[in-house]
C-alpha cells in the first residue's frame, strides 16, 4: 500500500492482521487508539507520519516482525509498543510525544519468548523516558539516543516531514495536520 492518510478515527488509525507486505508513505493523525495495530503481521513500514494516538502510534503484538524505516510516532503510552514475543527494527525513526518512546512488553500467558526491538539512528524527544519494560533492560538493546540535532536524521526531517531543522517540527506536524499556513 501507498500514500495512505487517516485523520481522527475514533479508534485504531490502521490495522494489519496475519498479513504480509509493506506499507510506504502512511500517515495517521490523531487516532483515538493506536495509530497502526499490528496483530501476527510481517509488514515493512516506510515514510510514514504517526502522532497524536491516544494509545500508542504503533502497536506490534501477537508475534509480529515490523521493519520500521523512516517514522516520526507519537502515542499517549508509547511512541511504539512491542509485545507478545514481536520483533521490530528500527532505522531512521524519531520516537516523539509519549510517555515512554519504546516499550517492551515480554510477559504473556500465550505467547512465549520476549519482545524485542533492534535500532539504528533512533532518537527520543519529548517523551517522559526513552524506553521502558516490563523487565529489566537489556543490555543488547542500544542506547536510544536523545533529540536529533539537524544533520541526524536528515532525509527523515526534510522528505519526510519537510522541515528544515528539528526546532520547526511542531510547525511540520501543524502544517500536515492542514493547520496554520503551508
Amino acid at each position: 500500500m501507498e500514500d495512505i492518510r487517516i485523520e481522527q478515527p475514533p479508534s485504531d488509525g490502521l490495522d494489519v492482521e496475519f498479513s504480509a507486505g509493506r506499507i510506504t508513505g502512511l500517515t495517521v493523525l490523531d487516532a483515538g487508539d493506536e495509530a497502526l495495530d499490528l496483530m501476527g503481521a510481517r509488514l515493512t513500514v516506510e515514510d510514514a507520519i504517526l502522532v497524536g494516538s491516544g494509545g500508542s502510534g504503533i502497536s506490534a503484538g501477537e508475534e509480529t516482525r515490523l521493519r520500521l524505516h523512516g517514522a516520526v510516532l507519537s502515542g499517549g503510552r508509547a511512541a511504539l509498543l512491542v509485545k507478545n514475543a514481536s520483533r521490530a527494527r528500527m532505522r531512521d525513526v524519531l520516537l516523539y510525544d509519549s510517555e515512554a518512546g519504546l516499550d517492551l512488553r515480554h510477559l504473556s500467558a500465550r505467547y512465549t519468548g520476549d519482545a524485542r526491538a533492534s535500532t539504528k539512528r533512533v532518537h527520543v524527544m519529548g517523551c517522559a523516558a526513552r524506553g521502558v519494560s516490563d523487565r529489566p533492560w537489556k543490555p543488547d538493546l542500544p542506547s536510544l539516543k536523545g533529540a536529533p540535532d539537524d544533520d541526524e536524521l536528515a532525509d527523515l526531517r526534510a522528505r519526510v516531514v519537510g522541515i528544515d531543522s528539528w526546532e520547526q517540527l511542531e510547525d511540520g506536524l501543524a502544517r500536515i495536520r492542514g493547520e496554520g499556513t503551508p
